[in-house]
């Protein structure tokens, strides 16, 4: 496998990742299950994690930080039964 196929391969498990952790936040909201302030946790573990996790590109962080905060604002709301 040759870089351009690895960096292929690599954006695709981020995207489907990304999608995953999209429908999880809204299926443990539209439950009840998961507070502004827990996801607000949750948001910046993951942020975290992106940012001190070896070896990453720190252009790659900073994407990975904004997807991040694309999906926060994009969920920005109380929660489904919690208005």
């Amino acid at each position: 496998m040759d870089l351009k196929d690895e960096v292929e391969a690599a954006h695709g498990v981020a995207i489907a990742q990304t999608a995953l952790f999209a429908a999880l936040i809204g299926i443990l909201r539209s439950q009840g299950i998961l507070t502004r302030e827990l996801e607000n946790v949750m948001f910046d573990a993951a942020i975290t994690q992106v940012e001190t996790a070896p070896g990453i590109d720190p252009p790659l962080a900073l994407r990975a930080r904004q997807v991040l905060e694309v999906i926060a604002s994009e969920l920005a709301g109380p929660p489904q039964g919690q208005d």
